[in-house]
């Protein structure tokens, strides 16, 4: 004996069961679509973050490279002294400038970047320190090409 189902399916017409199947493949496309939406959202989303992370981390890098440039800075000045060529304390002055000007704009970039809550902060409270590094290799290279007592 045939189930109560399929005894019913018989009796629908195949134009019915067409549009049936229809209805369903539509909703199955329309859900897929909707999951697909989603996915590629939260994708999206990850993505911005994966960039934002990485444009940090390269730019903290950079600054770290620019500090290890800066130290440079100022122990060349310190064995160049008061007695060298003003070639050479011209070149001192504009390599501790031009480092230090890469080292602001570091941090101004990291500072317009959208970045987490807790970085931000920790990043707020180097800031200053960091400003004063940068100012300190520049006194600290004028000292040593123009002192005596300093070279």
């Amino acid at each position: 004996m045939a189930s109560p189902l399929l005894t019913k399916m018989t009796h629908i017409s195949i134009v019915a069961r067409l549009r049936a199947l229809t209805l369903f493949t539509l909703a199955g496309i329309a859900a897929m679509w909707f999951v697909g939406q989603s996915l590629l959202h939260d994708a999206e989303s990850g993505f911005t973050e994966s960039q934002i992370v990485s444009k940090a981390l390269l730019l903290q890098q950079n600054s770290d490279m620019m500090h290890d440039a800066l130290r440079g800075d100022v122990l060349q000045a310190l064995i160049l002294g008061p007695d060298a060529s003003q070639a050479d304390k011209d070149s001192a002055l504009a390599e501790v400038a031009d480092h230090g000007a890469t080292f602001e704009n570091n941090i101004k970039e990291l500072e317009g970047l959208e970045l987490d809550a807790g970085v931000r902060d920790a990043l707020n409270g180097l800031i200053p320190v960091l400003h004063a590094y940068i100012e300190s290799a520049a006194n600290s290279v004028k000292l040593g090409i123009s002192n005596t007592a300093a070279g």
